[in-house]
């Protein structure tokens, strides 16, 4: 059996510690949609979109552009409070666990 390209993203974000779930539904003019979500880390994302793969693409999207942000945040800090825990989990940290380097 060929894993989709869904199903690989929906791991990773898994592997990473986030919880992941899917529905599809039908738009007020019947139209299949799906909603796609992820919660961890104190944060929740959602998306929707006509097709599921859309759906999860744009959600690694949301979640790598805010983890983006949080690490380029960190990553700036003066020294002396870069030292200490950082109160969200760790974003560099995550940003490795799930997209690499």
């Amino acid at each position: 059996m060929r894993v989709k390209d869904w199903e690989i993203i929906a791991d990773n974000l898994k592997k990473a510690g986030w919880s992941v779930g899917w529905v599809s539904a039908l738009d007020v003019e019947g139209r299949t949609i799906w909603i796609v979500d992820a919660h961890g880390y104190g944060k929740r994302f959602i998306v929707r979109s006509d097709e599921k793969l859309t759906a999860f693409m744009q959600l690694e999207s949301a979640i790598r552009s805010a983890t983006r942000a949080k690490s380029a945040c960190y990553e700036n800090l003066p020294p002396d409070r870069a030292a200490k825990p950082y109160q969200d989990h760790d974003c560099p940290a995550l940003w490795r666990r799930l997209f690499g380097d």
